[in-house]
């Protein structure tokens, strides 16, 4: 059974997009890993901050991530214990979201360019640790890494706050 990784393009992105940006294809292949690269609604994901036409529109991203893994399982060879979610910007805010609410099918997530929406501070506990790679440039004008209200909409906590929030989600010490 192969793991499988969930990549996520950004806002006014696409999944060829995040293909050819990303390299992940030539990754998978030397790793031996599936990856898949789904589209978002009207080229964004609802990822919890509100303000995405998902959201506004009632259209249920995390369930839609949810039936395509389970999906991909009945048509591929899939590990359901080393499924991982990434994803850059908007992605990598959906990234949180998915670890917060599918912790059960996601192993872990690596947001890019991406901290934690506010919102999810409120997300049930998990029944599991979801292992964290939160990578995130200090100079990022879309998405500050001091937190804040972002100029796209929704209130986003910062690296530190992030990573505190995801340590102690975890149980880590």
């Amino acid at each position: 059974a192969y793991p499988l990784v969930l990549a996520f393009h950004g806002r006014g992105t696409t999944a060829s997009w995040m293909a050819r940006r990303t390299h992940l294809n030539s990754v998978a292949d030397e790793h031996h890993f599936l990856v898949v690269y789904p589209d978002g609604y009207h080229e964004q994901w609802g990822d919890g901050r509100g303000h995405t036409p998902s959201e506004r529109d009632g259209v249920d991203d995390v369930a839609f991530i949810a039936t395509l893994i389970e999906t991909l399982r009945t048509q591929l060879t899939i590990d359901a214990r080393r499924i991982y979610a990434t994803g850059i910007s908007n992605g990598g805010f959906f990234s949180f979201r998915l670890g917060c609410l599918l912790a059960d099918k996601i192993a872990a997530i690596a947001p890019v360019a991406a901290t934690l929406p506010a919102s999810l501070t409120a997300a049930p506990p998990a029944h599991r640790p979801v292992p964290l790679l939160l990578i995130h440039g200090t100079k990022d004008r879309r998405v500050p890494a001091n937190g804040g209200v972002m100029r796209a909409g929704g209130h986003i906590l910062s690296t530190t706050e992030s990573a505190a929030f995801w340590a102690r989600r975890n149980g880590c010490s």
